[in-house]
């Protein structure tokens, strides 16, 4: 018997993910003592003793002739708990659904879980198609599968009420024809091939059709499907409550789309309500029963946990960005409906319930919900949300100006692009202006504003400060090179976008903002910068640039100098220094030189100034740091080791702009400076360019790929742009290379770096919304140094994803016990920890953890965002 491999199980049963079982798989080649389900245990993605059945007892099991029902399974497997049972097979009797239904509907087990254990240990299938008439007759044997899709298409239909579709059909075969009239029925029938069209008339498509699906087989079929309205009235005792108990079903399901547990609980409120319904009375008074008991205040409204779980659904999804769910759920609701194009967000909500697919559009599952999450809902949602990225800011002070702050934010960032300086001025204008923008006209509103204050003639103190900052940023006394990034920008403007060469020529204009890079091109920034900055201001600017040219007296100096200093042997292992810049980065200090060429006395004092410098640097003393480089470089301007830690100095200013000057002249003075490569990586990277970060970093890989530190970088910048798979890749090389040095040196040489490493992969997991992976990462990450902040902080913000809320509120606690933190640091945990109790509705902790947050840090503002938010 050929037993398949517990990770493949596992993944047909759809309890593990593909990527989840790669890390296993990983992991397991460094613990080949480990099992696989115990190493998927540890990490909390299954249980052990789910393992174990699947890896003991699963091979017997499938090859066995005798069944147990399906439950027992389930149990065996730890997927279910007898309590468990007991009411799924209490709800069966009241609902009459089956078994594995219910689990389903619960969300106790996924439906494709369920599906699994039923087809691999052939169990009853839930269809009814063996009842069918001469199913297994000879003659027709060879159209078996056909006719069970065809059954199951009917019955189980998406598209259309089931009970139409068969009315309909029963209406064609005593007629023999009816003519065309493209009902969605009608089209129904002709897809799944059980009717064709002759001229303006359908027809039954065969004689076998005719045979099997035959008036009996219609009637039987109707009977099956009118039988849960049948049990409703006499479960609830509706014939007693009501003169017409079908009608009142039908204003019933009017509201609940056939929803099964909203349907179960509207049952229930009239069979416990003392109103009888007279005839004509049933529409009305469902809806007070509606408006009463689901609508309003439902949040805390007992037996609707239906709804509460789509609330929390779109809330916390870990499949798409929620801010994403609600803008397309806002389309749905605003349109009645839109076209279906199977995206991730469009899929999502289907599963959560709150919409349907009608034939080839989406809409809204039922009118309970288009009342609860409503336009009002949504908007309430996205302030919520919007807080906590980089436009929250902006959001707040919009509030006071718009029926709808999100939809003229997003119009805001349609004008910008999401420029920080742009987005905040336009809002800034609108929150203080005395405007009052309804919904429906943010378009025609942000728009007049742009040109008013943006795009006209006349000259405003915003134009005038963004004209001054593109001037900044054009290179004093380097004319010719402001000309050709003119040029460049000019072709830009005039192409619409042009193919990417990674010239310094586009690093500097994508440091200036006036271009951003989309794929492999340059395309202008926004269409607020394509109307200033367009041909004219071009024209006008190499016209001054010309004058200037013609004016300038230009002056020879000889700055040429004997270089003193040597290069060193790269070769050798570097000392590692972490800065605590914007986004986390390795920094490699180069610690030492030997000079030559000039008197013993002037090489040893460039040397002591060298080692001055680096002792500097290690002690945070930046300023004090250039300046000891900074006599080293008037001696010798080509000491590439000293520009580099020069560089290094001007990370911990946050002067990156002037950091990726003085690595980028190291790498010119010596084109195999590993560590200046690694430096010119680094200021790319918190100048908001990744992609030209990830170029550097490559280079110095390609120089010496066994040091971890270059690889924990580059992932950093992948990280930025999303490519998480390739950030995961990255990191984990950075592990395996440290593991590596582990088993060469002592592991108190790397501990700190694999602290480092861990917590990165934490991160990126925790981006990819794989919180448990991402958990036991940041766990991996303390044994090594359980004194590493960025760790500590990970696990708690980690804890509170997933939930935890009482274990990420110890967390915090104990990092703000911890007397070396910063105020900073201090001020940032707090800030969390009000995070951790606004998701448990414990607002005014919240509150008050915001305030402790704002005390260390008074321009904290996110935490007074937060405040508003909470309350």
């Amino acid at each position: 018997m050929y037993v398949k491999p517990l990770g493949t199980v596992l993944q047909k049963a759809d309890l593990i993910s593909t990527e989840q079982i790669e890390m296993a798989l990983r992991k397991q080649t460094k613990y080949k003592n480990k099992r696989l389900g115990e190493i998927l245990a540890s990490q909390g993605l299954i249980k052990q003793e789910t393992a174990n059945f699947f890896a003991e007892q699963w091979p017997t099991l499938v090859s066995e002739t005798s069944q147990q029902p399906l439950g027992q399974y389930l149990k065996r497997a730890f997927l279910l708990n007898e309590t468990q049972i007991e009411d799924i097979l209490s709800e069966q009797k009241r609902t009459g659904l089956r078994f594995g239904t219910l689990v389903a509907l619960k969300g106790l087990i996924k439906q494709t879980t369920i599906n699994f254990f039923v087809e691999s240990l052939n169990l009853s299938r839930e269809s009814k198609f063996s009842q069918i008439p001469h199913i297994e007759n000879s003659d027709i044997s060879h159209e078996k599968e056909d006719l069970k899709r065809i059954h199951q298409a009917i019955i189980n239909n998406k598209q259309c009420e089931p009970i139409e579709l068969l009315k309909l059909y029963r209406k064609i075969l005593q007629q023999e024809e009816i003519p065309v009239d493209n009902t969605s029925e009608q089209l129904q029938l002709l897809r799944l091939g059980l009717v064709i069209q002759e001229q303006n008339h359908l027809k039954i498509a065969n004689s076998i059709y005719k045979k099997v699906f035959n008036l009996d087989w219609v009637e039987e079929e109707l009977i099956r499907l009118q039988r849960f309205e049948r049990i409703r009235i006499k479960l609830f005792q509706l014939d007693k409550k009501a003169s017409s108990p079908y009608t009142l079903i039908e204003a019933i399901l009017s509201w609940t789309g056939g929803e099964f547990f909203l349907t179960q609980k509207l049952c229930e409120l009239i069979n416990e309500s003392e109103v009888f319904i007279p005839a004509g009375q049933e529409n009305y008074l469902v809806e007070q029963l509606v408006e009463n008991h689901l609508i309003d205040n439902w949040e805390n409204q007992a037996g609707i946990e239906i709804i509460k779980k789509i609330d929390n659904g779109l809330l916390t999804s870990q499949q798409c960005e929620t801010i994403e769910l609600l803008k397309l759920y806002r389309q749905i609701l605003k349109y009645g409906e839109i076209p279906v194009n199977d995206t991730l967000e469009q899929a999502e909500l289907i599963q959560l319930g709150l919409i349907i697919q009608d034939q080839n559009h989406l809409k809204v599952a039922n009118r309970i919900y288009e009342k609860i999450f409503n336009l009002n809902w949504i908007e309430e949602k996205l302030i919520a949300l919007y807080p906590f990225n980089q436009f929250g800011n902006e959001l707040v002070k919009l509030q006071k100006n718009a029926s709808s702050p999100c939809n003229v934010l997003e119009e805001i960032l349609s004008w910008t692009n999401a420029d920080i300086f742009l987005t905040q001025k336009l809002s800034q204008l609108i929150s203080e202006s005395k405007i009052f923008i309804p919904a429906s006209q943010e378009n025609q509103l942000v728009a007049q504003i742009v040109e008013n204050y943006l795009l006209d003639n006349s000259p405003t103190q915003i134009k005038t400060e963004l004209i001054r900052k593109m001037r900044n940023g054009f290179s004093s006394n380097q004319e010719e090179k402001n000309v050709q990034l003119l040029k460049l920008y000019q072709q830009v403007l005039e192409k619409g976008k042009v193919l990417v060469k990674n010239t310094l020529e586009e690093t500097q204009l994508l440091k200036l903002g006036l271009v951003i890079r989309e794929q492999d091109y340059l395309k202008v920034a926004n269409p607020i910068y394509k109307k200033i900055f367009n041909l004219d201001w071009i024209k006008t600017e190499l016209t001054e640039i010309l004058l200037s040219l013609t004016t300038k007296i230009k002056k020879n100096s000889n700055n040429s100098q004997v270089s003193i200093i040597a290069n060193e042997d790269i070769s050798k292992k570097q000392k590692t220094k972490k800065i605590n810049v914007p986004l986390l980065l390795l920094l490699l200090i180069i610690p030492g030189l030997l000079g030559i060429g000039w008197n013993f006395l002037s090489k040893a004092r460039l040397a002591n100034n060298f080692q001055q410098g680096n002792e500097l640097l290690n002690q945070d003393k930046y300023q004090e740091a250039i300046a000891k480089y900074d006599k080293v470089l008037n001696r010798d301007n080509k000491s590439y080791e000293a520009l580099t830690n020069r560089g290094y100095a001007l990370a911990g200013l946050r002067e990156y702009s002037q950091m990726l000057e003085s690595c980028s002249a190291a790498i010119e003075i010596e084109p195999n400076a590993i560590y200046a490569f690694n430096c010119q990586g680094e200021a790319l990277h918190n100048l908001n360019q990744p992609e030209l970060a990830l170029t550097a970093f490559d280079k110095a890989i390609a120089i010496n790929p066994n040091d971890p530190i270059f690889w924990i970088n580059k992932s950093e910048s992948l990280l930025s742009l999303k490519r998480f798979d390739e950030a995961v890749e990255m990191i984990d090389q950075a592990i395996d290379k440290l593991y590596d040095i582990n088993q060469i040196n002592n592991i108190n040489q790397v501990k700190r770096e694999l602290s480092v490493a861990l917590s990165s992969k934490g991160r990126i997991l925790g981006e990819k919304k794989f919180y448990q992976e991402a958990l036991a990462s940041y766990d991996r990450a303390l044994d090594y140094d359980p004194d590493y902040f960025p760790a500590q902080r990970g696990r708690g913000i980690t804890l509170k994803e997933l939930g935890r809320y009482y274990e990420a509120g110890i967390n915090f606690d104990i990092m703000l016990e911890n007397p070396t933190l910063s105020d900073t640091q201090k001020a940032e945990i707090w800030f969390y920890k009000g995070l951790n109790l606004c998701q448990q509705r414990k607002t005014q902790a919240g509150v008050n953890a915001f305030e402790e947050a704002l005390k260390l840090k008074s321009d904290y503002e996110a935490a007074k965002s937060a405040i508003l938010v909470c309350n």
